[in-house]
């Protein structure tokens, strides 16, 4: 019997993490027409979640050159609960 799945393989530059994570929302966005504001609400949310959880922790420890990868990547391990390389500017 035939296996039929849609799957994204995301390829994304660590050291850009701004610019990649809005290229891979933007690619869930293109297969999910009609969704847009569904997933990207629930995403904002666990977004604010997170930012809090930071700002609780001390704020970023990274300036905007880091985050737009303009600068050394941090030594953030993949898979690591670390998110605090983001910043406010979600335009592409």
């Amino acid at each position: 019997m035939a296996v039929v799945a849609q799957k994204l393989v995301i390829e994304a530059d660590p050291n850009r993490p701004k610019d990649e994570i809005i290229s891979i929302i933007a690619a869930y966005l293109q297969i999910w027409p009609g969704s847009e504001t569904v997933i990207l609400k629930a995403v904002q949310k666990e977004i604010e979640t997170i930012i809090q959880k930071y700002e609780k922790k001390g704020g970023n420890e990274h300036n905007e050159n880091h985050v737009s990868g303009h600068a050394q990547q941090s030594n953030n391990r993949i898979g690591s609960s670390d998110h605090s390389n983001t910043d406010d500017d979600h335009s592409t």
